[in-house]
This record gives structure tokens, C-alpha cells and sequence, in this order.
């Protein structure tokens, strides 16, 4: 299968380079190359609240320079994107994950799957073997005190994605030491991803979503966000600032 994507060039905000893409499929596609075979690197989303976290935190900043695609996944972003003469739409990062995993069935690229529950954890990997035949090579939930005892599982998995769902920073966190001694892989950093593909975490109604509220329905969901959302506040400050 010939999987070529022509993509956008990047674009620079707040000294982070963006990947643009038009839609999901597009941006799953291009962690392939043409023969089929994965891309290594590090994949991470970008909203408002992670640059707003790299503004005040320099090491976090620097973390997040490292990836290979950062892609915009908050609408904050893809205005500060068409702001500066750029197209791109929002690539959510739930919609992401489940389209590489598509694609990975294709391919049967080597799987591993950390982070969540134990429960959710288990339930991602039946769905995941079941709807899209995702060859499955490891996984661990995303409770554990020895990360060198999961990289060590990661590394003889021969993993060829490692998906990594624990939230920010520690997602990245583990993933830039994982890098270190198993680097030749794609690596992707993919928050409650695993919830809401087995239905414990609903996502907002489409009609939400489409004007742009979903961040409203998971605050309605789950108020204990609310310190979260405050970060758009301080995002819309330092754009005012012109830290953005």
C-alpha cells in the first residue's frame, strides 16, 4: 500500500515547530513511509495548556522540542496557526491514536500498549485485536514504580509503536527516557486515549464538537478540570502579552 503524504510545511509557535495537517487519516498516514514500514520518532499534541506549560516551564519546553511531529490538537492552536497565514485543522489526539491503529492492523506493525488502568488497559487490547486485527506485542497499565523493568519489556518486544497513555508531563517524561535505550521506534504520547476507545470516558455529543465546545462537556464531566481549564486564561494573557 502506497501511503505518500504531501505535508504542510511546519510552522514555529513559541519556539515549537508544528506539523499542520487537513485531516486525521492524513496525519496516521504520514508515520508511514511508501513501502509500508514505520516512521521512529516521537509524536506529541499540542493545545493551549501544554503551551502555556512550556512558556513557564524551560525543562518542559525543552522535552517537547524533541519530538519529531508535534500536531495541533486545540483549537487555541490552529488559530494561532491560521493567525500566521497557515491552514491546518484540529487533529484530536483520540482520533489520531485510533487511525494509526487502523493503519497499524494493515501493516501489522508491532504494538505496545502503556498506560491506563489495568482494566482499561486489558479492554483496549481485545477491542484493538478484535476491530482493527492490531498485532499486539506487549503492554503494561500505567501504574509502576521501575520504569527501566517496562523499557526492558518494550525494548524485547521489538515494539515497532509504543503508545503511551499517562498524561502530561509523565507521558513525555517516560517516553524521552525510553528513547534513550530504544530509540528506533514511533513513540506517541496519547493521554485517556484508551478510556474513551472503550467507552469509560464519553466524548462530547458531535454537534459539541463541531462548534468547539468539547472542552465545556469534559469540564461539565469532570469539574475537578477546572484547574486545568484555567490555563486558557493564562494562554489567552500571554498571547496578549505577544509570548505567542
Amino acid at each position: 500500500m502506497n501511503t505518500t503524504v504531501k505535508q504542510l510545511s511546519k510552522i514555529t509557535l513559541a519556539d515549537l515547530a508544528i506539523q499542520p495537517f487537513l485531516e486525521v487519516n492524513s496525519a496516521a498516514d504520514s508515520f508511514y513511509n511508501t513501502s509500508g514500514k514505520i516512521k521512529t520518532g516521537f509524536a506529541v499534541a499540542i493545545n493551549a495548556e501544554k503551551l502555556v506549560t512550556c512558556y513557564q516551564d524551560p525543562a518542559y519546553k525543552q522535552l517537547i522540542s524533541t519530538s519529531t511531529v508535534a500536531f495541533a490538537d486545540g483549537i487555541p492552536v490552529v488559530w494561532l496557526m491560521s493567525r500566521k497565514g497557515k491552514a491546518g485543522k484540529r487533529i484530536p489526539g483520540c482520533e489520531l491514536w485510533e487511525s494509526l491503529m487502523q493503519k497499524a492492523g494493515v501493516h501489522q506493525s508491532f504494538v505496545y500498549l502503556l498506560g491506563a488502568s489495568e482494566r482499561v488497559n486489558a479492554l483496549t487490547q481485545i477491542k484493538l485485536q478484535q476491530q482493527y486485527h492490531v498485532n499486539i506485542v506487549g503492554a503494561h497499565s500505567g501504574y509502576f514504580d521501575d520504569n527501566g523493568l517496562i523499557i526492558e519489556q518494550i525494548t524485547k518486544s521489538r515494539a515497532q509503536i509504543v503508545c503511551v497513555a499517562m498524561g502530561s508531563p509523565k507521558q513525555e517524561k517516560f517516553i524521552a527516557e525510553c528513547r534513550e535505550k530504544y530509540p528506533n521506534t514511533l513513540y506517541i504520547g496519547v493521554g485517556g486515549s484508551y478510556d474513551v476507545f472503550v467507552d469509560e470516558v464519553k466524548r462530547a455529543p458531535r454537534w459539541m464538537q463541531r462548534i468547539h465546545l468539547e472542552w465545556l462537556f469534559r469540564l461539565v464531566v469532570q469539574p475537578t478540570r477546572i484547574s486545568r481549564q484555567l490555563r486558557l486564561l493564562q494562554f489567552i494573557g500571554l498571547f496578549i502579552r505577544g509570548k505567542f
